[in-house]
């Protein structure tokens, strides 16, 4: 199984690419805390590069994600590889096929969804045995 997914902030502006900006490329670092052997707390981070197609893209797009948003991002771990100044170089890229928003964007509207009830089904939280 390939699946993975990360809480963490956007370190840097998305960018945009393709036909009706349907591609985004998002940099997203992850904090892990921890007790080292002093009994000190101290802080990983890890980042992470992220790439959203279609859909995922337009709403970072459309909610104005900007550096600093907080993110839910589930998917699958990709390697890829680019040549730059004649040397191949390879890299873990998550193809997002979740994105959540922990955090309100800092500009655009931001608007939850709700799930909906099927037609002619009245049921609340209430109604639910768990």
């Amino acid at each position: 199984m390939n699946r993975i997914t990360l809480i963490g902030n956007v370190t840097q502006d998305i960018k945009y690419f393709g036909q009706a900006s349907n591609v985004a490329k998002i940099n997203l670092a992850t904090n892990r805390n921890y007790k080292n052997e002093a009994g000190e707390w101290k802080q990983d981070v890890t980042y992470h590069s992220i790439t959203a197609f279609g859909e995922l893209a337009e709403k970072l797009m459309v909610a104005g994600a900007t550096k600093g948003t907080k993110l839910l991002v589930e998917g699958s771990i990709k390697n890829e590889k680019y040549e730059k100044d004649g040397k191949e170089i390879k890299l873990n890229v998550v193809h997002a096929s979740a994105i959540e928003f922990i955090e309100k964007p800092s500009k655009g509207e931001f608007k939850p969804v709700e799930p909906a009830k099927p037609d002619g089904v009245d049921w609340s939280d209430d109604d639910i045995p768990f």
